[in-house]
């Protein structure tokens, strides 16, 4: 069976017509028909990934009936011929490809790695194969690094051992390793004890994508005000129970550089700073990471002639009530007073923008 015999065959049993197909691919109907009919050659890479996974097939598959290797074995398999045409130098460990000789330097230099694939679930690796492979696959190093089970640091298992264990190609293992470094929790370390390592799930990831879907959705500063009518008020009231020395400290230093800033420009950075060390000494993380999003933007609408002098004389007063009720552990009147400020805040920005102000 050929490449374009293979697709057809796929592309009916799933029902879907020619030009809609096409379309998909973003090429021709009448080049796409060639080559379903066997008339042209099997065309790039990068059509034969494209067409597989809108049919829900392997990739790896296609390639084959397409008469060529997938892009990612190509390397491997170059390399196996040069060993066999070259002839081994020196004695090889099979389990890992590296000399027998430098295997215990270089254990001894290196940091931990995951012992075994077999591990990191209770289920088996293999039950990854099939569609959508990589992402059963990252599934699990995912839950394994936040249950804990694989400790920052560590090394995770290398490419070639995986497509060994999984059955998966070394392009879905990339594409697994893909996913979980932008979620933040693997990271890929370069030289001689490199690989992918494990981190450990920090805040700035979060953050970063409720900030990108704020500015990507264009969301009103409106919604936001309503959003952070609900936030700060409850981010002080935590604040003023739960503040330690350090928390003080830091606020008083901010509202310091409040009061003696004549800059605009400035006066909203270190205004921005205080609301965050505010935030900070709720010691909530949840909401400390969200207000981390919404902050920056938040507290620096963009609106001409917002940080009047006569608008920082305003925020000092209010920063400055709302950070005594916090020193002094009163609770209630730091959520009071903020409600206040938030209430004020909206009032004055809505002199002098439209509702419709998006970040």
């Amino acid at each position: 069976m050929g490449f374009g015999t293979y697709i057809r065959q796929k592309r009916d049993a799933k029902g879907i017509a020619l030009n809609d197909f096409s379309r998909q691919l973003e090429i021709s109907p009448a080049y796409w028909s060639r080559i379903e009919r066997e008339m042209e050659k099997s065309p790039k890479d990068e059509l034969i990934r494209k067409a597989a996974e809108i049919l829900g097939e392997n990739p790896d598959d296609a390639f084959i009936e397409a008469g060529r290797l997938p892009p990612d074995m190509r390397e491997d398999v170059g390399e196996i011929v040069r060993m066999v045409r070259n002839g081994p130098r020196t004695v090889m460990r099979p389990e890992t490809g590296v000399p027998a000789t430098s295997q215990k330097r270089i254990a001894e230099s290196s940091p931990p790695v995951h012992a075994s694939v077999e591990e990191l679930s209770s289920v088996p690796l293999n039950i990854v194969r099939g569609q959508k492979g990589f992402e059963a696959l990252a599934a699990v190093f995912r839950e394994q690094i936040l249950k804990g089970e694989i400790q920052a640091g560590e090394i995770l298992p290398n490419e070639r051992d995986l497509v060994e264990r999984s059955g998966l190609s070394r392009g879905s293992v990339r594409e697994a390793f893909r996913v979980l470094e932008t979620q933040g929790l693997v990271s890929t370390r370069l030289g001689r004890n490199g690989g992918r390592v494990a981190l450990q799930s920090g805040t700035e990831a979060v953050a970063n994508s409720l900030n990108f879907f704020i500015r990507g959705q264009q969301v009103p500063f409106a919604v936001l005000m309503e959003t952070v009518k609900v936030l700060e008020p409850s981010l002080a009231e935590l604040a003023a129970i739960h503040r330690d020395a350090d928390d003080i400290a830091i606020l008083q230093n901010e509202s310091k550089k409040l009061r003696t800033t004549s800059n605009a420009s400035r006066f909203l950075a270190a205004n921005a700073r205080w609301h965050r060390a505010m935030a900070h000494a709720s010691h909530n993380p949840i909401l400390t990471t969200i207000y981390d999003a919404l902050g920056p933007g938040l507290l620096n609408p963009h609106v001409a002639g917002f940080a009047s002098a006569e608008v920082r004389d305003a925020v000092v007063q209010a920063v400055g009530r709302i950070e005594e009720a916090i020193v002094a552990g009163d609770s209630a009147a730091a959520r009071r007073r903020m409600d206040r400020h938030v209430l004020a805040y909206r009032a004055q920005l809505e002199r002098l923008a439209p509702p419709s102000v998006t970040l």
